[in-house]
């Protein structure tokens, strides 16, 4: 983690915080981080941090991370990422064989789905987050509940 001393110089920076409507926006990776899972059923496994710079039509940009745990349960999150973004073949099946270019996708760019994640400050303030709760690949639209099929856990 980068930070700044007491006495060192800094350059003055705001919020790169944007909450977002509903819906489907570009983003652009520009950062990666090895990490691990903190809490919960996966504590203790290997997990990818992207940081994604979404941006919408009117020129709204914020950065939001995006977590993948390397766990064999979640292999279809790391999958779908890739494809966005290019870095694997759209057209990859289960069962095909790909070797994930973590670290190699600063720079590229996908197209992902946001939702507003409303959550309470240690103060009681009520705040809302963005959450990116899928990553599209190609021309692929998020289905609406009475569209979306069944989920497909099978997938790379």
């Amino acid at each position: 983690m980068a930070g700044y001393g007491w006495d060192d110089e800094v350059e003055v920076s705001e919020s790169s915080f944007h909450a977002f409507e509903e819906g489907d926006y570009d983003f652009k990776v520009v950062d990666f981080e090895r990490g691990r899972v903190k809490s919960g059923k996966n504590a203790g496994a290997n997990q990818a941090i992207y940081t994604l710079r979404i941006s919408d039509a009117a020129g709204n940009s914020g950065e939001e991370k995006y977590f993948i745990p390397l766990v064999d349960s979640l292999r279809w999150k790391a999958s779908k990422f890739f494809k966005s973004i290019g870095a694997i073949a759209a057209d990859t099946k289960s069962g095909d064989s790909v070797k994930f270019p973590w670290g190699e996708v600063v720079g590229m760019s996908g197209r992902c789905h946001v939702k507003p994640r409303p959550w309470t400050g240690d103060d009681g303030t009520e705040h809302t987050g963005n959450e990116i709760t899928a990553c599209l690949v190609g021309d692929e639209k998020t289905p609406t509940k009475a569209q979306a099929p069944a989920a497909d856990y099978g997938e790379l």
